[in-house]
C-alpha cells in the first residue's frame, strides 16, 4: 500500500506541465501555419514529423547533458520573442505562408534560448537546423531549384538511356525517343529524394562518431547521391516505356520503381558511410559509428527530482512569458488572416486590345499544363505584328491573390525547362505611362542558331519590380497597409531575324514596352 509520501515521490516533476503546454502551443503554430498540412500532403515533405520525432529521441536520450539553467525574464528576450511573434502575425496577414512556418522555427529556437541560454542553444544547433530542413523552402527557391534538378536529372537520365543503346534527343526537360516523349515534369525532379535523403544524412552525420570533415562529406552526400539515383530512374523509365509502354509512366508501378530507387539510395549512403568509417584512424563498426550509448555513459549528474532544467523554482521566469507569446500568436493570427482582401476594379485580360498604334495582336492560348502550372487567374498570350517594326511577343498574367503561395513564375524558370539557355541577364530601363521609368530583367536566351531578347517584370499595385524576392516583400506591405495581394507578371518576347542586331531588337521591346504600360493599368491595376 503506498502511503503519503510514496505518492509524492512517485509524482511527476513539476516542469512536465510546462513542457506539455509549450508541446501544445507548438503543434498549434503547426497546425495554423500550415505545416502540418505540408507534411501530410505534400510528397517532397512528408518525412517531416519522421525528421522530428528521431531528432527528439535523440535530444531524450541526452537529456542528461542539456545545459537547462532557464533564463530570467528580460528585455533581450522580450525583444527576441518579439520576432517570431510579429512574423507569425505578418505571415496570417499577409498570406505568406512561408513566413509562418519560419516563424515555428523560431519559437523553438526561441524556447531553447529561454530554457538554457547560449549553452542551450549550441547544444540544439544541429538538431535545429535539421528540423529547419523540414521547412518548405520559399516559393521562387523552390521553382528554381526545381528547374535546376530537372535539367540536370533529365541530361543524366539521357546519358543512361544512351548507355543501354537507345537513341534519344533531348530538348529541356522533353525526351524525345521518336515515337515516345517523356516530360521530365517538376514531380519527377528528384526533390521527392532530395529533402528526405538530407534530413536522414544530416541526422547521420550528427550521430556519426567521426572526424568532422567526414560528418560533412556524409550530409553532403545526399545532394550526388538523389542526382545520380533520380537520373537512374529517369533513364530506367525511358528504356521500360521504349520497350514496354506508357505503364511505367503512371500508376501503382511506377510509385514503386521510386520507392525501390528511394531504399537504394539509402543503401548506397550507407556504403559510403563505411568508406568514410574505414579510412579513420581508428575505424569503428557500423552501428557503433551510430550509437547513443557513449553520450548516455559521458552523461552529466541527473538533475535534482522536481526541477525543471535544472533551475531553482525561483528562477521560472522565463517559460511563462515564452507560452504567453505564442498563445498571443495563435490567437492574433487568425484574428488578422479573416480580414477580407479587397480586390481592384479592372477589366478582364479577355478585353485586351487587339492593336496597339499600329501593333495587330494574334492571340494564342497555352496548353492545358502550362495554364495549370502557372495558376494565374487571368492571362493573356499573343503575338503582336507591325509592318515597321516587326514583331512581339506579349504574355501577361495576373492573380487577384497572390496568398498561400500563389505566385507567378519567373521566366529565369520555366525557359531552361524548354531548351532555352540563358546568356545573359540584365537590368534594362523602360517607360512607363505618366511615371518615372522603372527598371525590368532583360534576357538573353539562345537554342541552337536561334536567340531570343525577353524583358519581363512583375507588376503590385503602383510599384514594378524586376527581382522576384524584392516583389514578395512589398506583398507584405501591400497585404498590411492596403488589403491587396494582387499582382501581375509580364513578359515580352522578340527573335532576332537574320542580319538583325541586338540593339535593334532592344529598341522594338522598348517601344512595345512603352505602348504597353498606356494601357496596362487597366487590366493589372494600380
Amino acid at each position: 500500500m503506498l502511503t503519503r509520501d510514496a505518492l509524492a515521490e512517485k509524482s511527476w516533476p513539476k516542469g512536465v506541465l510546462t513542457v506539455f503546454l509549450l508541446g501544445l502551443g507548438m503543434v498549434g503554430l503547426m497546425f495554423q501555419s500550415g505545416l502540418l498540412e505540408v507534411w501530410i500532403e505534400s510528397e517532397e515533405y512528408s518525412h517531416g514529423p519522421l525528421v522530428l520525432g528521431v531528432l527528439a529521441y535523440i535530444v531524450y536520450c541526452k537529456r542528461d547533458s542539456l545545459p537547462f539553467h532557464e533564463r530570467h525574464l528580460d528585455g533581450r528576450l522580450i525583444a527576441l520573442a518579439c520576432v517570431p511573434l510579429l512574423a507569425f502575425v505578418l505571415g496570417a496577414a499577409s498570406g505568406i505562408g512561408q513566413l509562418q512556418k519560419h516563424a515555428v522555427w523560431m519559437f523553438a529556437a526561441l524556447i531553447a534560448y529561454a530554457s538554457g541560454g547560449v549553452p542551450m542553444v549550441k547544444f540544439l544547433a544541429v538538431p535545429l537546423l535539421i528540423a529547419l530542413m523540414t521547412i518548405p523552402l520559399p516559393k521562387g527557391l523552390e521553382l528554381a531549384l526545381t528547374g535546376h534538378m530537372q535539367l540536370l536529372s533529365s541530361q543524366i537520365g539521357v546519358w543512361f538511356i544512351r548507355q543501354f543503346g537507345g537513341v534519344v534527343h533531348l530538348q529541356g526537360n522533353i525526351i524525345d525517343m521518336g515515337s515516345i516523349q517523356l516530360l521530365v515534369d517538376e514531380a519527377c525532379a528528384g526533390l521527392r529524394y532530395l529533402y528526405p535523403l538530407l534530413g536522414l544524412s544530416g541526422i547521420a552525420a550528427y550521430l556519426f562518431r567521426a572526424t568532422l570533415w567526414a560528418k560533412w562529406a556524409l550530409f553532403f552526400a545526399a545532394i550526388p547521391i538523389t542526382i545520380l539515383m533520380n537520373s537512374f530512374r529517369i533513364g530506367v523509365t525511358g528504356i521500360l516505356v521504349e520497350h514496354y509502354g506508357l505503364a511505367h509512366t503512371t500508376g501503382f508501378l511506377h510509385f514503386f520503381e521510386g520507392w525501390v530507387v528511394f531504399l537504394a539510395a539509402i543503401v548506397v549512403l550507407i556504403l559510403f558511410a563505411l568508406g568514410l568509417l574505414a579510412v579513420q584512424r581508428k575505424p569503428l563498426g557500423l552501428m557503433d559509428a551510430f550509437s547513443l550509448d557513449p553520450v548516455v555513459r559521458n552523461a552529466a549528474p541527473a538533475l535534482a527530482p522536481g526541477s525543471f532544467g535544472g533551475a531553482r523554482q525561483s528562477r521560472r521566469r522565463a517559460m511563462p512569458m515564452v507560452l504567453l507569446v505564442i498563445a498571443g500568436a495563435l490567437v492574433f493570427a487568425p484574428v488578422v488572416s479573416l480580414r477580407a482582401e479587397i480586390e481592384p476594379e479592372r477589366f478582364p485580360l479577355a478585353a485586351f486590345p487587339l492593336e496597339l498604334d499600329g501593333w495587330i495582336a494574334q492571340e494564342h492560348r497555352l496548353p492545358l499544363i502550362v495554364e495549370e502550372v502557372a495558376g494565374a487567374t487571368d492571362y493573356y498570350y499573343a503575338d503582336f505584328s507591325s509592318s515597321t517594326e516587326g514583331r512581339v511577343n506579349l504574355y501577361l498574367s495576373y492573380y487577384a491573390s497572390q496568398r498561400n503561395g500563389k505566385i507567378p513564375h519567373s521566366p529565369l524558370v520555366c525557359m531552361p525547362g524548354d531548351g532555352w539557355t540563358i546568356t545573359s541577364l540584365d537590368p534594362v530601363s523602360l517607360p512607363s505611362a505618366a511615371r518615372r521609368p522603372f527598371e525590368a530583367s532583360r534576357l538573353v536566351i539562345t537554342k541552337g542558331n536561334r536567340t531570343i531578347l525577353a524583358y519581363y517584370w512583375l507588376k503590385q499595385g503602383d510599384n514594378n519590380f524586376r527581382q522576384d524576392s524584392l516583389a514578395r516583400l512589398d506583398l507584405v506591405r501591400s497585404s498590411i497597409s492596403e488589403k491587396r495581394t494582387d499582382g501581375g507578371l509580364i513578359r515580352l518576347l522578340a527573335e532576332l531575324e537574320p542580319g538583325e542586331t541586338l540593339a535593334e531588337v532592344d529598341q522594338r521591346l522598348v517601344k512595345f514596352a512603352g505602348e504597353l504600360t498606356q494601357v496596362l493599368s487597366d487590366f493589372v491595376p494600380d
